[in-house]
């Protein structure tokens, strides 16, 4: 199924020029004012779940809106709600949906959830059908402002929505308009915008999903979708961090993503002609840019508290060189979001071939292959230099991230019996680079701030005893197979 609609920021000195430009083209121009309602305590908000109300010709409708999964209906009640009503009588109203019913099965104490009206926002929409040489592709300029409780509070998106034709020509046809009007993503809708301005939260972190790959699909179908699952884990994440709107897991959480898109185009090159080879040149400057501020965070978050908890002084981290403006405009630049378009192109565009491939047997063979790149130096890895230690993390890695994307092809006994022996190999590996870098951090501080000999005394230590347990951990995984059976 295509992906039909893709929404993007405008910067605001292209607002008014991007209005302009549909405008000049005879667009469509129409005005709603909605009423979203929840409870007290926001449990819909919590869930993904929008319920809004509107008037339309004297007839009132209601809408139930899930931005996560697709889902959006709307509906007439026979009766008005009043100002204040239950879920459970708000379903009772609605028995005869049963895709709306079934979207709140699971939803307890549905009669103690009292919604009220949250927020009243009008909304004003500028929509346009363009015909891109075979292909029908619809812009919609979105403004809304808050008109109560609060005023003052203005949105803006653009959506480019996929009506016929050629997927290819519609990527296409949005890359012009990102390039002139440098557009950039943010895969939350303005009603979810609201929501968190409202209640001054920031978008929330999206993690990775588990992948069902299908044992009958062929090796070009599911390189497609498992590139499309890293894109429904990465969008989000870089989407927060497009406006400014980040915590720090944002950002391990999108360099997680990437790094899951980088082992998965690698791990399963051959299994598609249509990859393109720059993308992982292009996936690897993305990840390198938000380096340093994940190596800063992983020293203030788990080892100076250790250093201070065994007697080491306190330490005040250096302000990080990279700058969010400096992240800010990398993401949003033009090379950034072709790159993006580009992979959903390449996880939307498929034709199921004829051909069977035999996906457990491919899947099988590349994991070995990688099992014996991460080993074959075990025995003697303190020997080797740091290079070649540091190459066998990223493997190490890359490992199981191929394996968790192509778990569902093997019995789940036998991959939980790999992961058990694989993850602490892989997590003291981590620990070891978390060490090496703050040895160097420290290093080039230690002139300045002389206490740091201390930490640097301990950090010389802990590498040694981590270092025997990496190979300890190596030579373990070295004696398991992995078999499925």
């Amino acid at each position: 199924m295509k992906l039909k609609t893709i929404i993007f920021q405008a910067p605001k000195t292209f607002q008014q020029k991007l209005k302009q430009a549909l405008i000049n083209e005879g667009a469509s121009i129409n005005s709603k004012t909605l009423k979203y309602y929840d409870s007290n305590e926001l449990d819909l908000y919590k869930l993904n779940i929008f319920c809004h109300s509107y008037q339309d010709n004297s007839q009132q409708f209601h809408n139930i809106n899930i931005p996560k999964l697709s889902f959006s209906e709307t509906f007439q009640l026979e009766s008005i709600l009043s100002k204040q009503f239950s879920l459970l009588s708000f379903l009772e109203g609605v028995k005869d949906h049963k895709s709306l019913r079934q979207v709140f099965k699971n939803i307890k104490s549905k009669d103690k959830i009292l919604l009220t009206q949250i927020f009243e926002t009008t909304i004003n929409h500028l929509t346009h059908l363009f015909q891109f040489q075979d292909t029908g592709i619809e812009i919609n300029i979105r403004t809304s402002q808050i008109i109560e409780p609060k005023q003052g509070f203005e949105l803006f998106e653009v959506s480019f929505s996929f009506i016929e034709g050629t997927y290819t020509r519609f990527i296409e046809f949005i890359k012009n308009w990102i390039e002139k009007y440098h557009l950039y993503f943010y895969q939350y809708s303005s009603i979810e915008q609201s929501f968190d301005l409202l209640t001054a939260h920031i978008p929330a972190v999206c993690f990775q999903t588990v992948l069902k790959l299908s044992p009958d699909s062929s090796k070009d179908a599911t390189i497609r979708k498992i590139v499309e699952n890293c894109l429904e884990h990465l969008l989000p994440n870089i989407s927060a961090i497009s406006i400014d709107q980040f915590s720090a897991e944002h950002i391990h959480q999108t360099r997680v993503a990437i790094r899951r898109l980088r082992s998965a185009l690698q791990s399963f090159s051959d299994w598609s002609n249509d990859i393109d080879p720059s993308w992982k040149a292009q996936l690897a400057n993305l990840f390198r840019a938000f380096g340093s501020t994940r190596d800063r965070d992983a020293i203030s978050e788990s080892l100076l508290p250790k250093l201070e908890k065994i007697g080491a002084p306190h330490l005040e981290l250096p302000k990080s060189s990279e700058s969010s403006n400096k992240i800010l405009k990398l993401i949003r630049s033009y090379p950034t979001q072709q790159l993006l378009l580009d992979l959903i192109e390449f996880c939307q565009n498929h034709t199921e071939s004829t051909e069977k491939d035999d996906l457990k047997k491919s899947a099988l063979k590349q994991i070995t292959h990688l099992h014996h790149l991460v080993c074959k130096n075990a025995e003697k890895f303190l020997e080797l230099d740091i290079e070649e230690k540091h190459q066998i993390r990223k493997r190490i890695k890359r490992l199981r991230y191929s394996l968790e994307f192509t778990s569902s092809l093997f019995t789940p006994k036998e991959v939980a019996s790999y992961l058990k022996i694989l993850k602490p190999a892989q997590e003291a590996l981590g620990q070891f680079n978390d060490l090496c870098v703050a040895d160097t951090m420290f290093k080039s501080m230690v002139e300045k701030e002389p206490k740091l000999w201390f930490s640097l005394g301990w950090i010389a230590s802990e590498q040694q005893h981590i270092l025997n347990l990496i190979q300890q951990n190596l030579i373990k995984l070295a004696q398991f197979k992995f078999r499925d059976h």
